[in-house]
């Protein structure tokens, strides 16, 4: 993203939850966001994400701007190429969980979707939840459920808001562990927003939003 801005209201309602960002994300590279409540942090993560176009600037994904494209065409893109992790799971509740993570495969008609979302479910370590609908899953498991529908198929960039806010230890390590192997093993971009410390370590880079503003971490301050 280049020169971006996201505006919301008008005249003295007016908010500017994100000014003037620019950001590259490479392939195979992790970037954790931190960032304080109503610093932009899930403003700008749903523009990099292609859930929402920003006021002004320019996003692109493997090149390709996604600027004014569509509804339609957005979530083609996002269901082939950008996985979504919500801080809400956004889970279907009339689909079990291994039918919610084959989804967007199966949307792309591709075969042995089901076996590729048992897979993924597997590495989240929720595999014994395949036959179960979100109402009978804890808020950790539909995290993790959500998690590994995000990372399915060919996802050339991963956006995740807080996803292990919900979540113990032990499945917190697990869900940063899938994530960044999803960037070291099959090159994808990750761009994580969170508040979880742990992340730190992990990340090539380590960036941090304040009123608005995205920039590095300054002398090891958030």
């Amino acid at each position: 993203m280049d020169g971006v801005v996201q505006e919301y209201g008008v005249g003295q309602a007016r908010v500017v939850a994100v000014r003037d960002a620019s950001l590259r994300i490479e392939r195979g590279e992790v970037v954790v966001l931190y960032g304080q409540s109503g610093a932009g942090k899930s403003s700008l993560l749903q523009i990099a994400g292609c859930l929402a176009e920003p006021t002004r600037g320019t996003v692109r994904v493997d090149g390709d701007d996604v600027i004014g494209i569509g509804a339609k065409r957005r979530a083609d893109l996002r269901r082939r190429r950008v996985g979504y992790v919500f801080q809400e799971y956004n889970l279907l509740s009339v689909l079990t969980a291994q039918e919610n993570v084959a989804l967007p495969l199966e949307l792309e008609g591709t075969r042995g979707a089901r076996r590729r979302a048992l897979a993924a479910l597997e590495e989240l370590g929720v595999d014994q939840l395949a036959d179960r609908y979100p109402e009978e899953m804890s808020g950790g498991q539909r995290q993790r459920v959500a998690i590994a529908r995000a990372l399915i198929g060919p996802r050339r960039l991963v956006v995740a808001d807080e996803p292990t806010g919900a979540l113990d230890s032990a499945s917190s390590r697990a869900v940063r562990e899938a994530l960044v192997a999803r960037a070291r093993e099959h090159g994808a971009g990750v761009l994580v927003g969170t508040h979880d410390q742990e992340w730190s370590a992990l990340a090539d880079r380590v960036l941090v939003m304040r009123d608005g503003v995205l920039g590095p971490v300054q002398g090891g301050v958030l």
